[in-house]
């Protein structure tokens, strides 16, 4: 018996759209890859996004005053942290070697280079559009894997955020060990949140926490 194909009851009419997952199923794509490969993942080299996914619902999990909410974690709180992210890997390269696999940063990172000559410091609520998902990099690619992996755990209920396992929670301890020295961590520290980044403490957190085997070699989630 013959097989045919999909059959797509619509054609694409926006054809300049850049990206990885234009039919919505890179997700489900990734779990059954676990099932197939355990470990290994196709959207990324780049290890230290576990970590950093794993600090940020690490961080949101323990404020004093956290919803606990999936609601309240999507979209500001979420986009905040993974947007100072992008910007602080993009300036640990941005005079030299080019960083390629960085979430939102656009191709031959031309987003992330808009977004830093922006201004300075840089108002990270203006450029939350970096990345057309809610929940950015981790509720696109990587969510369904980590908890194939055993970092994330399912929530207590829909309404919930997602729980960290013990693997996970060391994790994010690990991550949060390696940049607890930078002025970005002590910020978050005392205000809980933070609206803008300066071109200075961008540069700092990137020594620290870039993706990149350099800064990879040196910290405690290595």
């Amino acid at each position: 018996m013959m097989i045919s194909p999909p059959q797509w009851t619509a054609r694409f009419t926006n054809d300049d759209v850049i990206g990885e997952d234009h039919l919505g199923v890179e997700g489900m794509a990734q779990s059954y890859q676990q099932h197939l490969v355990p470990g290994i993942i196709s959207t990324t080299d780049h290890a230290r996004y576990y970590s950093f996914y794993c600090w940020i619902l690490y961080r949101y999990i323990n404020q004093p005053d956290s919803p606990r909410t999936l609601a309240a974690f999507r979209g500001q709180y979420f986009k905040r942290h993974e947007l100072a992210f992008m910007l602080s890997c993009y300036s640990h390269h941005r005079d030299r070697n080019y960083l390629g696999g960085l979430v939102g940063s656009g191709v031959n990172n031309h987003k992330a280079r808009r977004i830093w000559e922006s201004g300075d410091p840089i108002t990270l609520d203006d450029h939350l559009d970096y990345f057309g998902h809610t929940q950015g990099g981790f509720g696109q690619y990587y969510r369904a894997v980590m908890q194939t992996m055993g970092l994330l755990a399912d929530p207590e209920s829909p309404r919930w955020i997602y729980r960290l396992t013990h693997r996970g929670e060391a994790l994010a301890k690990a991550f949060a060990e390696t940049i607890e020295a930078t002025t970005y961590s002590q910020a978050l520290a005392e205000q809980g949140e933070l609206s803008s980044l300066t071109h200075d403490v961008a540069t700092e957190y990137g020594q620290h926490a870039c993706l990149c085997p350099e800064a990879m070699f040196q910290s405690a989630d290595r």
